[in-house]
């Protein structure tokens, strides 16, 4: 897992194409509640059943999906605020040295100096 949040963004794209997609609904069969996923596929509305032994697992894909797409919302604010920040103060994204980045430059010149 990156640190970086735009890495972490492309992170979590890739995941999400690897996971269901569509809404997980429930449909009212024989006065059983039924889970089923729903999705739009060519404009039509399509509903899959999902078997009693997917069940866990679709289950936990589709938390799973939830999480990752509440921590993308929120990384993608961070980021735009971060680019609103840089591009109203320029400098805070040069990278600019502050004194001496060699000790021996410093002693030499030190040392040019006390003579």
């Amino acid at each position: 897992m990156s640190t970086n949040p735009t890495k972490r963004i492309e992170e979590i794209d890739r995941r999400l194409e690897e996971l269901p997609k569509g809404t997980l609904t429930y449909k009212k069969i024989k006065g059983k509640e039924q889970p089923y996923i729903q999705r739009t596929i060519d404009g039509k509305s399509v509903s899959y059943y999902v078997k009693v032994s997917e069940r866990e697992q679709v289950f936990m894909e589709f938390e799973e999906r939830t999480k990752l797409q509440e921590e993308k919302k929120h990384l993608t604010a961070y980021v735009e605020g971060l680019k609103d920040i840089l591009k109203h103060n320029p400098y805070l994204s040069a990278q600019v040295v502050i004194g001496y980045q060699d000790f021996g430059d410093f002693y030499l010149w030190t040392a040019v100096l006390c003579r």
